[in-house]
C-alpha cells in the first residue's frame, strides 16, 4: 500500500513537511492545481529527495501532456478522465518508450539523467514508471473491465468527486452509488491482478 496526498500549492518546503510527516507519495496536481509543467523540476526533486515518489496528475490525456511531465523525471503519471478501452491504450502509448510505445526520446532531460544513450536505459525507466488511469464517470465504469486489462497501465484510480457528478448526486463523494462505483472499480482491478486506488 501507498499512502499518498494531492499537493495543490507549489511549494517546496510543503513537499519536504510531507516527506518528515512519513508519505510515501504526493500527487502534484496539474488537473486543478495553481503551477505548470515548468514548475514540476524542483517540485518532484524535492519529493524524491525526502523519499517519496513523485506522481503527477496531468492536465489532460494527450501525448503533449503526458510527455512533458514525463520528461520531468516523475516516478509515476496518473491521467484524468479514461473512460474506454482505446483511451487507456492512447495513454499507455504516450507513457512508454518505444518499441512498447510511443513516448518521444530526448536524452537530455532529467527523466533520462540528461544523457541516456544506452537503449537498454530506456526499457529501465519504463519499467520504474507507474502509468495510472483514473476511472470519474458512467463510460469508464462500463469499460472498466477492458481498461484494467490494458498491461501497460499499472493501476487504475477511482475520482469520486467527478463520479459523484457523473452518477447523479454532485459534490457528495461517500454517497452510497459512489461507495458501490468505488467498490466495483477496486473489485475489478484486484480480479485483473491490477492495482487500484482511491
Amino acid at each position: 500500500r501507498v499512502l499518498a496526498t494531492l499537493v495543490l500549492v507549489p511549494r517546496v518546503e510543503i513537499v519536504e513537511m510531507l516527506g518528515r510527516a512519513g508519505w510515501d507519495a504526493v500527487i502534484f496536481d496539474l488537473e486543478h492545481g495553481p503551477y505548470t509543467v515548468a514548475e514540476l523540476a524542483p517540485l518532484v526533486a524535492a519529493a524524491q529527495g525526502a523519499g517519496m515518489h513523485a506522481v503527477v496528475r496531468v492536465l489532460e490525456a494527450n501525448d503533449a501532456a503526458i510527455g512533458s511531465v514525463l520528461d520531468v523525471g516523475v516516478d509515476g503519471i496518473l491521467v484524468p478522465h479514461v473512460s474506454s478501452a482505446e483511451a487507456a491504450r492512447r495513454v499507455a502509448t504516450a507513457s512508454r518508450f518505444p518499441p512498447t510505445g510511443e513516448r518521444s526520446i530526448n536524452p537530455f532531460v532529467r527523466a533520462t539523467g540528461y544523457l541516456a544513450t544506452d537503449p537498454a536505459e530506456y526499457g529501465a525507466i519504463d519499467a520504474g514508471l507507474a502509468v495510472i488511469a483514473m476511472v470519474e464517470g458512467r463510460e469508464g465504469l462500463e469499460s472498466l473491465p477492458e481498461i484494467v486489462s490494458e498491461p501497460e497501465i499499472d493501476a487504475v484510480f477511482v475520482g469520486p468527486v467527478d463520479l459523484s457528478a457523473s452518477l447523479g448526486v454532485p459534490g457528495r463523494p461517500e454517497h452510497p452509488r459512489v461507495i458501490e462505483a468505488a467498490s466495483q472499480v477496486i473489485a475489478t482491478a484486484d480480479a485483473a491482478g491490477t492495482a487500484s486506488g482511491l
